[in-house]
């Protein structure tokens, strides 16, 4: 199976003429990005009650921000 490699890195996408095995500058467009990780991360809350520290999901975090206003 042949493969076409480009190289847009420098600009204008580059046709790569020999076997690429690495590619220090790669994104993967099928992984997430860093918005999108935010958004699906825990947040490490402290809590003033006196609880212990520990991650609460986004949609917790908006409901306590909420019973404390």
């Amino acid at each position: 199976m042949e493969r076409i490699v480009l190289c847009d890195r420098f600009g204008d996408p580059v046709r790569i003429p020999f076997k690429v095995r690495e590619c220090t500058d790669y994104l993967d467009k099928r992984l997430p990005d860093v918005d999108d990780m935010k958004e699906m991360a825990y947040i490490l809350q402290e809590r003033r009650t006196g609880h212990h520290t520990g991650f609460v999901k986004l949609s917790e975090l908006r409901e306590l921000e909420d019973d404390e206003s």
